[in-house]
């Protein structure tokens, strides 16, 4: 495994845990009305979109949206 693709599992992992954070957030926002948990929420999805794209940089498409897929069934499952 070379440094670059081991660097874009760490980012998609990363996208992942993010994915959670901003669901979880944007969930307590109460349809935005709330102020910290909106900011908190937009911003996780924002960087959680950057380290994906970054991601796709070094891996295939496929393989990056069927780990990130499974991460949010997992995610919702448990809402």
């Amino acid at each position: 495994m070379t440094r670059e693709s081991t660097l874009a599992w760490a980012l998609l992992i990363g996208a992942g845990a993010l994915e959670v954070v901003w669901a979880i957030a944007l969930k307590q926002s109460e349809g935005f009305s709330r102020p910290w948990p909106s900011a908190v929420g937009i911003t996780a999805a924002v960087i959680s979109f950057v380290m994906l794209a970054l991601a796709l940089r070094w891996l295939p498409v496929g393989d990056a949206m069927i780990f990130s897929a499974s991460s949010r069934s997992r995610l919702l499952s448990s809402l």
